[in-house]
């Protein structure tokens, strides 16, 4: 089953220091939480219309493969779909 936005997810980190599974939730590609701080935006808060411009530019050049995941950590990071796993 593909991973698609608003999944709850399960993924395995910290092998070098005892694994621990985390949990979170798949945000849409252009959801303005993924791209706050990010380089492409000079690091600051981008409009709406700046994110959705820019995820139309990624994905007429494929270059969005992973997916953004809010963690229950707080933090927003870009996953490989293939490592994330659908939580119960």
């Amino acid at each position: 089953m593909a991973i698609k936005t608003g999944d709850t997810v399960i993924a395995v980190y910290g092998r070098h220091n005892g694994q621990r599974e985390y949990t979170g939730v798949v945000l849409a590609r252009n959801d303005i939480r993924a791209w706050t701080g990010a380089v492409a935006f000079d690091y600051a808060e981008p409009t709406q219309a700046a994110v959705d411009a820019h995820v139309a530019w990624c994905e007429r050049t494929g270059c969005l493969g992973r997916v953004p995941v809010a963690w229950e950590f707080g933090k927003v990071y870009w996953e490989e779909p293939d490592r994330l796993v659908l939580a119960c």
